[in-house]
């Protein structure tokens, strides 16, 4: 089973008392040692960006089934990956535009791309950045593609370092469900189930008899 579960209790106390997202790295029993992000908040996990790279739109979506290699996972959006950028503490995010984020961005920026990976490690490009297809549907030349695709990256004073973009074309490949690049990975959730803790269990049974009583005295 998987690593997370020590972070369920702390993920339901921190949702019911409105406390601030933690994203904490975590264990896959198929890919292995932190290949997660769980985000406390969302209850979503994050799968790690490298290890969707080089597969089209097309090749993840079908894997998705029962034995495929993101069985339970699924595409996020586009809203649900800028909210896992906000529960990071990143402020400055820009739709559709390129825009530098601010130096009080940086350490957030940082520790995200940490998490989720990079897909093209710092040394091997000019900047080391964390590129993802999103789910979200954009017309582009009469069909669709899954765009934008989210950028992050570590460098200050980049003109496109933290952006959701809605760029069309990379190195002249249109963005097609069968495009697929060694730097841009899937941006894959999946859902996280957390029980009650055992206190509450206990609860439950004298809170329905209570309901049921104050029901019966209604009528």
């Amino acid at each position: 089973m998987y690593a997370i579960r020590a972070v369920l209790l702390a993920a339901a106390v921190c949702a019911a008392s409105g406390a601030r997202a933690a994203l904490v790295s975590a264990d896959d029993a198929i890919f292995g040692v932190g290949s997660l992000t769980f985000d406390s908040v969302s209850l979503l996990q994050w799968l790690d960006l490298p290890l969707s790279t080089n597969r089209s739109v097309n090749e993840i979506s079908a894997e998705f089934g029962l034995g495929g290699d993101f069985e339970g996972f699924r595409y996020a959006s586009r809203d649900e990956v800028v909210i896992l950028w906000q529960h990071a503490g990143i402020t400055t995010i820009t739709l559709g535009t390129d825009a530098a984020y601010s130096a009080t961005d940086a350490a957030a920026v940082q520790a995200l791309v940490a998490l989720l990976g990079y897909t093209a490690p710092p040394g091997a490009n000019t900047f080391p950045y964390a590129r993802g297809l999103t789910a979200t549907l954009t017309p582009a030349g009469g069909g669709n593609v899954f765009s934008p695709f989210v950028q992050l990256c570590d460098q200050i004073g980049r003109r496109d370092c933290l952006t959701v973009t809605t760029a069309k074309a990379i190195a002249g490949a249109a963005l097609t469900t069968t495009f697929a690049a060694a730097d841009i990975g899937h941006w894959l959730v999946r859902e996280t189930f957390v029980p009650l803790p055992p206190a509450l269990l206990l609860l439950a049974g004298p809170l329905a008899l209570l309901l049921r009583s104050r029901i019966g005295t209604a009528r």
